[in-house]
């Protein structure tokens, strides 16, 4: 009786634990967490001093170009490029989402890098609580939100910067949800996979790399 109980319990806590993590693979258009961040190398010296605290206590190793190559893009081609520093730095009127935070490595990297408000979308509870963690332990947290929500319920329209490390099945639903929802001036910054029916505007690849840490920079099509 005390065994069938135990392994009833041990059942539960492992159901509730692992749960989170593997249901978005059962659910159409979503992909499972996967940990892409790392430690610090191969970045330009200032995004590496800029973030280096956020990624020293949050990131293992496996994809840090492609983070920084975010971080990058959307330095230099939002609207962030055509502000002022100081000014976009007292104001972070310039609003970026993560769509499918994990971790929330990447909103608390680009927190600390760039004058922006950061918000990350996740459907996993544990990745948001642990993601609120990192922001508060990095210093960031009035400048990061992290929400358990579906990224398909989430409004896009007030966002400058649109972040999304994909699947190729979820991009053809999610090209037409920022076709009604994206703002005109808006970026989405593709990380991994391409939006295949759009053209970028941009595009950070490695000579020597294949897509896996590509990153495509797109403007709104004209409709």
């Amino acid at each position: 009786m005390g065994v069938g109980i135990a392994v009833g319990a041990a059942v539960v806590v492992l159901h509730a634990v692992v749960g989170p993590f593997l249901m978005p693979a059962l659910r159409a258009r979503s992909a499972p967490f996967v940990y892409v961040c790392t430690a610090p190398d191969a970045m330009s010296p200032s995004t590496h001093r800029s973030i280096t605290l956020a990624l020293a206590r949050s990131c293992s190793p496996a994809g840090l170009k492609l983070q920084t190559k975010v971080i990058d893009a959307c330095r230099q081609y939002s609207s962030l490029a055509k502000t002022p520093g100081t000014a976009a730095l007292e104001q972070r009127t310039h609003r970026l989402i993560d769509l499918g935070s994990g971790n929330g490595c990447l909103v608390v990297a680009a927190a600390q890098a760039l004058p922006v408000r950061g918000v990350g979308v996740e459907l996993n509870p544990w990745l948001v609580w642990w993601s609120r963690w990192q922001a508060f332990r990095a210093g960031v947290s009035k400048y990061c939100s992290f929400q358990v929500r579906d990224l398909w319920s989430t409004d896009l329209s007030q966002y400058d910067t649109i972040v999304v490390c994909g699947v190729p099945d979820m991009m053809p639903p999610l090209a037409d949800k920022l076709r009604h929802e994206m703002k005109p001036d808006a970026i989405l910054i593709a990380g991994r996979f391409k939006m295949e029916s759009w053209t970028p505007t941009h595009t950070l690849l490695d000579s020597s790399s294949d897509a896996v840490d590509g990153v495509w920079v797109y403007h709104k099509p004209p409709t």
